[in-house]
């Protein structure tokens, strides 16, 4: 079998990312949107309807009530979608993408791993790939909206990166949207929760406007979102569109859905045609309902492990790491900082 390493981080790697009294992503995102609602930005321009902005401050307004009334975006994405107003959803998926978005001028949005700042996935990827070439032996899967690790590979591996992508998007990751091409070959990461920054895929083109939603009523009589909405990218109009992934409880997709689905294939087959698997910074969950994708990749490692493939839990959590044993992973108790030192002389 030829050598493939995967690494499964969760919202532990990039907590341990960012700055120690920095608070969890969702949180901050969630505080900087109650104030972003209340600025004159002309980004808001998309809520205003007519143009004479008088529906603007009806929106914000509406908006800043249910943050108000809500402490995760999960939550508010559930009631959205309970309520029947998909129209906000559509809203609150462009101001989450403007909101993570590098700065734009002094505007200081909401998360700084955007600036040329090394941070923990940096010191990982240098200790376990000193060299460019060896990461085409390795697939990143991560559970987190941010771009930190792409980030990180960029400044790592692209010298000098390309001015574009210091702003925003990552044209050297393959995120398994297109079919494979023969250009140079590109780092694979994976992100079946979502990202913050996938460009428009060939369904829509470079078509330079937000498409409405197409909603298609399965036999269940569930709604599902089935293609892929695009923002331009508040950075400058050449840029590629921002797409953004909600997802609510239970990680059921709201948006993207048929795009997250493949993706979540995708990453199962890693666990198939993996030589070594390590997972950092993730709760196991309590029952197949609370997250099926993590639950299947879980089951999928634990039969591989009966054929002697060596899955590694990183978790500084004992509880988590006792499910991670019986499992038969085997646990290593630390912090994601930890188990960087451990790797060797930087």
């Amino acid at each position: 079998m030829q050598k493939l390493d995967l690494f499964l981080f969760g919202a532990g790697a990039s907590r341990g990312a960012r700055p120690v009294d920095s608070p969890p992503l969702g949180a901050t995102l969630h505080r900087y949107l109650l104030n972003y609602l209340c600025l004159p930005k002309a980004e808001l321009g998309i809520l205003e309807e007519p143009a004479d902005g008088t529906r603007t401050d009806k929106t914000r307004s509406h908006l800043k009530q249910l943050l108000e009334a809500t402490n995760s975006y999960e939550q508010l994405v559930d009631q959205l979608k309970g309520r029947g107003e998909r129209d906000l959803l559509e809203k609150l998926n462009l101001l989450m993408a403007y909101a993570l978005t590098p700065p734009i001028n002094d505007d200081p949005k909401v998360d700084n791993a955007f600036v040329k700042k090394v941070d923990l996935y940096d010191r990982f990827l240098l200790k376990h790939f000193p060299k460019r070439g060896t990461l085409q032996t390795a697939c990143f899967i991560t559970l987190n909206y941010d771009c930190l690790l792409e980030r990180a590979l960029c400044r790592c591996y692209h010298h000098p990166p390309d001015p574009k992508e210091l702003r925003c998007l990552c044209s050297h990751i393959d995120y398994q949207l297109h079919p494979p091409s023969n250009d140079i070959p590109k780092i694979k990461v994976l992100k079946p929760h979502g990202s913050i920054n996938w460009i428009a895929d060939v369904t829509l083109g470079d078509q330079p406007h937000v498409q409405d939603p197409v909603v298609t009523i399965d036999q269940d009589d569930t709604e599902e979102w089935t293609r892929i909405n695009v923002v331009d990218s508040p950075q400058h109009k050449r840029h590629a569109k921002i797409a953004v992934a909600h997802y609510a409880r239970k990680k059921e997709a709201q948006i993207n859905a048929d795009l997250l689905e493949k993706i979540r294939g995708l990453s199962l087959e890693q666990v198939e045609r993996s030589t070594t698997i390590t997972i950092i910074g993730i709760h196991i969950p309590n029952n197949p309902e609370e997250d099926p994708f993590l639950d299947k990749f879980f089951d999928s490692a634990r039969r591989r492990t009966r054929t002697g493939l060596p899955v590694y839990f990183v978790n500084n959590c004992g509880a988590e790491l006792r499910e991670a044993s019986s499992r038969g992973f085997a646990p290593i108790k630390c912090t994601f900082e930890e188990y960087i030192a451990q790797l060797g002389i930087e």
